[in-house]
């Protein structure tokens, strides 16, 4: 068989002036946005799936 590396689904829940530094963090991380919903109360729900190794360390 073929080693394959773990991924993690993501939701995080931010006010809507956080979008772009979390989308770039997330990006230098390898994450790939495959949804982004905005509530309109202010606050954006993105979800990611990114590799279990990109999530070590990150706040």
């Amino acid at each position: 068989g073929e080693t394959l590396e773990p991924f993690e689904q993501v939701v995080i829940d931010i006010p809507e002036e956080f979008i772009g530094v979390v989308t770039e963090a997330l990006g230098r991380r390898k994450g790939q946005m495959t949804k982004m919903v905005n509530n309109g109360s202010g606050r954006v729900r993105l979800e990611y799936v990114i590799p279990s190794r990109g999530l070590i360390g990150f706040r």
